[in-house]
């Protein structure tokens, strides 16, 4: 049965980073992220390692722009959640 789950690109990038870099095996990766084996086997399949050195500066300079768009919507996101955090604590009260 399929769940049809969405997955943000980021949260795609860090779990194929993440396989790279742990040294452990897909099924384990997999397992600590709660996702399925296959979905993170095709993912890994369509990224080139992250860290891979860009092959031109025109790369660099998409790579900087996308992860300058990255930060900026998590630091975005954040703030939200900082926001979200004092509003219950002062509800609680």
């Amino acid at each position: 049965m399929s769940s049809n789950k969405q997955y943000s690109e980021t949260f795609k990038d860090d779990a194929v980073r993440y396989f790279h870099e742990s040294g452990q095996s897909i099924t384990q990766v997999a397992n600590n992220l709660g996702i399925a084996k296959t979905t993170l086997s095709g993912w890994i399949k369509q990224r080139k390692p992250v860290n891979a050195a860009p092959k031109s500066d025109s790369d660099l300079y998409k790579r900087i722009a996308t992860l300058e768009k990255e930060n900026q919507q998590l630091r975005m996101e954040r703030e939200i959640l900082k926001k979200a955090a004092l509003f219950f604590a002062n509800e609680t009260k």
